[in-house]
Order: C-alpha cells, then structure tokens, then sequence
C-alpha cells in the first residue's frame, strides 16, 4: 500500500490530515481519537488502552517533567461551551465527553501513540506532525502550502549565499591568475 505523507489542512494550523482523515490539532495539543482513526481505528488500539498501559503512565510522567512550559488543558485547548472536557491530572491528556467526545494529548505523547498505532503512520507523524508542532508559525494548508513556503525560502537564502560564494570564488581566481602573470612576468592588455 503506497501511503501519503502530505500534510493538509482545512483550517490553517488546526487540522492536520493523513491519507484523507482528518486529525485535529488546538494549540500543542493533538486529537488522539482522530489520529486512531487515520490509522485503520483497530478496536485493541483505542486511546484510552494505550493511555491505561503502564509504559505510556511512564513516558507521560518523562515528559510532564521535562516539557518546558507544561501544558494543560485551559492553555492548549481552546473549547467551545458546547464541550465538556475534562482534563486528566498532568494537564497532558484531556478528554471530550458527549456527542462527539475524543481524546486529546500533548504533541509529545501524541507522536508515542502513533508508534503504538502503526509504522506508516507513525512515519507520517514525525515527519509532518513534530514539523507543525515544532515550528508554531509554519501552518499546514491543504497540498503542505506553508511547508513549501517555508523551504522555497530557504532555498532562496541558500542560493543567495551560493551566488556570493561563486562571486567570491570568482574574485580569487582573477587574484591567483593575476598574481601568476606578474610572478612569470606577463602583461595582460585590458
């Protein structure tokens, strides 16, 4: 199966999508039911299974204490009045009751789960996903528009600094040539 690991987006910065599904993303948060979904939603592989595993209470422990700036649930998501969310106790993990309830987690947590969901996706999520999260202004509109925005300009910079390396080439080579004629006692006509 040939996978896409394009990065798109029907709102710029909120909505991230994988082989067509979409995984919503608020602040440094990431929807780990969406990202069960774009994964093939296996029912052993639900969220709240990987969240009860003892090796993820561990990993979520890691990054509580090492994650600058914890997020919790009042900075990272940003919920309508409609949403009844209730944040677990580290403020990493916070999840969605009702109609339409999911899950949401840390990006750090999120890029775990999906090494516990699959290879693939899991491919596409350090590529595209720690990309996003890493770099806040970069947004991620449909076709990865802002991805090639972002690397057209620094193409542009690297090309720049290519033309002043072949100019300053340039100049040595007239300086080593002109220093050859005066040493072999030539005269050049200009």
């Amino acid at each position: 199966m040939v996978h896409n690991y394009k990065q798109s987006s029907q709102s710029a910065g909120d909505k991230l999508a994988y082989e067509g599904t979409v995984i919503r993303k608020r602040g440094s948060m990431l929807n780990l039911t969406d990202m069960w979904r774009a994964a093939g939603g296996q029912s052993a592989r639900r969220p709240s299974l990987w969240l009860a595993l003892d090796e993820t209470a561990h990993f979520r422990k890691f990054v509580r204490i090492h994650t600058v700036g914890n997020t919790t649930a009042s900075s990272g998501l940003n919920v309508g009045q409609d949403d009844i969310m209730d944040p677990l106790q580290d403020g990493l993990v916070v999840a969605g009751r009702g109609k339409g309830g999911a899950t949401w987690a840390h990006w750090q947590l999120a890029l775990a789960y999906a090494r516990y969901l699959s290879p693939p996706f899991h491919l596409w999520c350090n590529s595209v996903i720690r990309t996003v999260m890493e770099q806040p202004g970069l947004a991620s509109p449909k076709g990865g528009e802002a991805l090639f925005r972002f690397l057209e300009s620094r193409f542009q910079f690297l090309i720049r600094r290519f033309d002043t390396a072949d100019r300053h080439a340039a100049d040595l080579m007239f300086l080593i040539s002109s220093t050859q004629d005066i040493l072999t006692g030539k005269r050049r006509d200009c």
